[in-house]
C-alpha cells in the first residue's frame, strides 16, 4: 500500500471515529501495535473500519474476507472473518466507506450473507510482502438494505 493511499484509509479511521463518537457517543479506542491489531482487533470496542477508495468508481463496495500470499500458500481469514488468538471474531461491527458516503453493518450479518448466497470472491488490494485481499462486493442498493446504519454528505446538506 503506497503512503498516500495508507494516509488516506488512516483519515478515514479518524473521521469514523469522530462519527461514532459525535452520533453514536461512542468512544473507539484503537490498537496502536501491529501485534495488537493481529491478535486482538483493530480497537478495544471490536469495530472493523475499512476505506473503500473505489467505491467512488466502481459504485460498488468491497467487503474483506481473506488474504493470500505466495499464490496461495499462505491464506488468512480477514474483515469479516478475522479472529483473535482465541479464535472469536475480532469484530461485531464492520463499517466501510470513503469520506462522502459510509455503511455500518452487522458483521454477522455479512457472514450469513456470503455463506447464503456465495458471491464470487474479486481481488482487491495488492498487500505489503506480495500479498492479496480478496473479497465479495455488495451494490449501493443492498448495502442500504442490510446496513444497521447509513451516512452520506448529501444527509448533512439536507438535514
Amino acid at each position: 500500500m503506497d503512503a498516500s493511499k495508507q494516509e488516506r484509509a488512516f483519515r478515514f479511521e479518524s473521521y469514523i471515529m469522530d462519527w461514532f463518537q459525535k452520533e453514536k457517543a461512542i468512544n473507539i479506542s484503537h490498537y496502536h501495535l501491529i501485534e495488537e491489531q493481529i491478535h486482538k482487533g483493530e480497537n478495544r470496542q471490536g469495530i472493523e473500519i475499512k476505506n473503500d477508495q473505489r467505491l467512488q468508481n466502481t459504485g460498488n463496495v468491497f467487503i474483506s474476507v481473506k488474504k493470500v500470499y505466495n499464490q496461495g500458500e499462505y491464506q488468512y481469514p480477514t474483515g469479516i472473518y478475522k479472529k483473535d488468538q482465541n479464535d472469536l471474531d475480532q469484530c461485531w461491527l464492520y463499517v466501510i466507506g470513503n469520506k462522502n458516503e459510509h455503511w455500518v453493518f452487522s458483521s454477522k450479518l455479512l457472514r450469513q450473507y456470503f455463506e447464503k448466497y456465495k458471491p464470487e470472491l474479486k481481488k482487491g488490494a495488492d498487500l505489503p510482502k506480495g500479498g492479496v485481499e480478496y473479497g465479495f462486493v455488495l451494490s449501493r442498493k443492498l448495502c442500504d438494505n442490510m446496513c444497521i446504519a447509513q451516512h452520506n454528505v448529501q444527509q448533512e446538506l439536507v438535514l
